[in-house]
């Protein structure tokens, strides 16, 4: 197969100037965010509300096991998805250094799949009490074992990225769903 000269051209030009492609996990969105207008935004907001800057701690387990997939979400959707690409880049690296944060609290290994990591915590912030908590947090993800995150969740340690970079991100959001918040 033989390529032109301005082919060639064209691709190390596009290459150049994007910057060495790096591959960002990401999930679907959790079905408690189907329905509820965009999800992505959705879950910025409820973020934002849980774990942003001013926001006092979780309440309950369920509450922070819920902020943090919606961090963990929005960090995959936010660096993936088209109409984010013309964001803050610093934002969306800020972002996922909360991701990595939120893992690391919570005993997570940075390689695990979004979408598993996603699925167990809104799993457990639906449980209605620590044994149903438990039975969702019994997952290999969890390297600390299911007790010891439970008890993560209960007393969250302090993230010291994740309010500023979650509150940036939703400031900077703004032009995109005004009416949905």
């Amino acid at each position: 197969m033989k390529f032109s000269k301005p082919a060639i051209l064209f691709a190390l030009l596009a290459t150049s100037c994007t910057g060495p492609f790096k591959i960002i996990d990401t999930a679907l969105p959790p079905p408690s965010l189907v329905g509820r207008g965009d999800p992505d935004i959705a879950a910025l907001v409820e973020a934002n509300t849980i774990l942003g800057l001013g926001a006092p701690p979780p309440a309950t387990p369920q509450l922070a096991a819920r902020g943090l997939a919606d961090v963990d979400y929005i960090a995959g959707a936010f660096n993936t998805h088209i109409r984010w690409y013309e964001e803050n880049p610093g934002a969306q690296e800020q972002i996922l250094i909360a991701r990595r944060e939120i893992r690391a609290a919570i005993g997570v290994a940075d390689a695990t799949p979004s979408q598993a990591l996603v699925d167990s915590l809104f799993a457990a912030s639906a449980a209605p009490d620590d044994a149903a908590m438990l039975k969702a947090l019994a997952n290999p993800i969890f390297t600390l074992g299911p007790e010891a995150t439970l008890e993560r969740l209960r007393h969250l340690p302090k993230l010291e990225t994740t309010p500023y970079a979650i509150t940036h991100v939703d400031q900077g959001r703004t032009g995109y769903d005004v009416d949905n918040r």
